[in-house]
């Protein structure tokens, strides 16, 4: 059986360089030992990138070696086609993100945008994906 794929948002990325005890830190740990396939995509990186270099940015160089030794696929920014579509559930800016998990078949889209992804039931059941928080997705892992 495969391991679960997790799309990590930029939101999950800057989480997981940030805090060394949360639960996207933990995604990573086991993504380190093949217990989950972490997958992202050009647009998260760039944003979380972006991000910790304007809230916290001692920790940049942290993220920028996270992405470069830890078995995260990339993969590119999804298609402009492929962003519209997405855009009819989800909001303009988050487009990029949820077509991205989509593209790169993920079984969970991590993230902590509870106002535009977590809470918003139709992202959830037009993309197929598990949209949930980091932790949600250690808890299920642990149920299973």
């Amino acid at each position: 059986m495969n391991p679960p794929r997790i799309f990590l948002d930029a939101s999950a990325l800057f989480a997981a360089a940030y805090s060394t005890t949360g639960a996207a830190r933990e995604l990573l740990r086991l993504g380190i030992t093949g217990d989950v396939e972490l997958v992202t995509n050009a647009f998260a990186v760039e944003e979380a990138l972006r991000n910790i270099g304007r809230k916290a940015p001692d920790v940049l160089p942290l993220l920028e070696a996270l992405l470069a030794t830890l078995p995260i696929t990339i993969h590119p920014a999804p298609s402009k086609t492929a962003v519209t579509t997405v855009a009819e559930y989800v909001e303009l800016k988050d487009a990029p993100i949820v077509a991205g998990a989509i593209d790169a078949a993920a079984d969970f889209l991590a993230t902590f945008d509870r106002r535009h992804l977590l809470t918003v039931n139709v992202v959830a059941e037009r993309s197929g994906l598990q949209v949930v928080t980091p932790g949600d997705i250690l808890a299920q892992l642990r149920s299973n």
